[in-house]
């Protein structure tokens, strides 16, 4: 029907290209002619790409080179699906673009240049579309779309062999301080004054982590069926972001029964449901709501199994998106 492209300045396996590439992929079964566009050296992903998706690669390394380099190719499309802030700013090159918001981005930033670049982006005149409805009024976004969790992937399988005597505690430590490794770490050492527990970091291999008081263990998952086995064998995941468009690791949790404590970020908007004990972004708040989850794991898990069933398909996304799609390219 279309041919559609979504610029991206890397792969890797962050959940925002995670859900890119699912639309992507699911966006084929509607006919379209998919491409994804990204530099050469930043072309590695443990995330599945149909092989009916065009891989688009430009040389080098260097995102702004990247950037440069997609200028004239987002031409030859029916459709670019903006993403990270700054393929925002292919706007001038393509007027045929809609711009798929996962978060406030203007908030990663300390460095005011890179901040007001951010901000601006959402000013563009731009159909705007988002999974959050917090988002959405944060950034005037026109169209939002269920949150979907791909359920083929994500549902409970428990691994015998992950089994353990101690109840086990799941988290994704990453290096920037909005994600809250600062927060979590002090959770960790109020908490091992009084409970024992199995800390699992999955993830973060960039990340060092320290000495603790506390048994721990560390996964760097090859693939969706190892991390869906992780989620699935611990006791509790934990989200300890500051800030957070919506922290889809929350849903892929419920929907493999494990229950969750997190922070109020603007996720809590989608996610706040039962099986999950939403708490405010400090260690004190953090350390009452992982108490009280352990405490009662039995009554939480079967919580967290009921809302993992309500969750949203991906299915669903793909469906809303090109919908929202569908109905700006028929304005141009």
């Amino acid at each position: 029907m279309a041919r559609i492209a979504f610029p991206l300045l890397g792969l890797g396996n962050f959940g925002g290209v995670r859900k890119v590439l699912e639309i992507a992929n699911g966006l084929v079964d509607y006919g379209h002619e998919i491409s994804i566009l990204y530099p050469r050296e930043r072309s590695e992903t443990t995330f599945h790409i149909r092989p009916e998706v065009k891989r688009v690669e430009v040389p080098g390394r260097n995102r702004l080179s990247a950037l440069l380099r997609f200028v004239p190719l987002v031409k030859g499309y029916d459709m670019i699906v903006a993403n990270f802030w700054p393929t925002a700013y292919l706007f001038p090159f393509s007027r045929r673009m809609i711009y798929f918001v996962q978060d406030v981005e203007s908030r990663f930033y300390s460095n005011p240049i890179f901040k007001v670049a951010a901000h601006l982006t959402y000013s563009f005149p731009l159909v705007k579309v988002t999974y959050n409805p917090a988002l959405a009024k944060l950034v005037h976004a026109q169209h939002v779309i269920p949150a979907g969790v791909d359920k083929n992937t994500f549902f409970p399988d428990p691994d015998p062999s992950l089994k353990r005597d101690l109840p086990v505690v799941m988290y994704m430590p990453r290096k920037e301080r909005r994600k809250g490794f600062d927060i979590f770490l002090k959770v960790i050492e109020l908490l091992a004054k009084t409970l024992s527990f199995e800390i699992w970091f999955v993830g973060g291999r960039d990340v060092e982590i320290p000495q603790l008081p506390l048994s721990t263990r560390r996964f760097f998952p090859r693939n969706d069926t190892e991390l869906r086995r992780l989620y699935s064998s611990a006791d509790v995941f934990v989200l300890s972001s500051r800030t957070e468009g919506l922290g889809f690791p929350v849903l892929e949790s419920l929907a493999c029964g494990t229950p969750v404590v997190a922070t109020d970020v603007d996720g809590a908007a989608v996610w706040n449901l039962p099986g999950v004990e939403v708490v405010p972004p400090t260690s004190e708040a953090l350390t009452s709501g992982l108490k009280k989850v352990l405490s009662s794991l039995k009554m939480f898990k079967k919580s967290a199994l009921s809302s993992g069933s309500r969750i949203a398909h991906i299915s669903d996304m793909v469906f809303a998106f090109n919908k929202a799609i569908t109905k700006q390219l028929s304005t141009l």
